[in-house]
C-alpha cells in the first residue's frame, strides 16, 4: 500500500510540471545572443521613393499596370435563315459559330442551306 501511495504522488508531480517537465522561460534557456538582435523600424513613409509626378498623390506613376485580356467575339445569334443569307453567311455547318438546331430544322448539320 505505501508504494501505490508514492506512486501516485509521482505521478501527480510530473503531472502537475507538465509532460516534460518544469517549463522554463525562453529567456532562461537562449543565447543572450538570439535575444539581442535589434529590430529595424522605419518611419511611416520612409521607405517610400517620392513621387515621380512631382505631386502628394496615391496613385503612382511608376507603377505598372497589366493590359486586360482580349474578350473573344461571342457567336452570333440568328433568329432566321433569311438573316443568314441577308448577312452573306450561309450555310453554317455544324460546329461553326452560329450554328443552331432551330435553323437546321431536318436536323442534317448543315442550317440555312438552300
Amino acid at each position: 500500500m505505501k508504494h501505490r501511495t508514492k506512486l501516485r504522488r509521482r505521478t501527480a508531480a510530473l503531472a502537475a510540471l507538465g509532460a516534460f517537465g518544469i517549463v522554463m522561460p525562453l529567456s532562461a534557456v537562449a543565447p543572450q545572443a538570439w535575444l539581442a538582435t535589434p529590430v529595424a523600424r522605419a518611419a511611416p513613409g520612409e521607405n517610400l521613393q517620392p513621387d515621380p509626378s512631382g505631386g502628394n498623390s496615391l496613385s503612382r506613376g511608376d507603377v505598372n499596370t497589366p493590359e486586360p485580356a482580349p474578350r473573344a467575339k461571342p457567336d452570333p445569334i440568328y433568329s432566321s435563315c433569311e438573316q443568314v443569307w441577308a448577312q452573306g453567311k450561309g450555310p453554317i455547318y455544324l460546329g461553326q459559330p452560329g450554328y443552331s438546331a432551330y435553323l437546321d430544322p431536318d436536323g442534317t448539320g448543315v442550317a440555312c442551306d438552300r
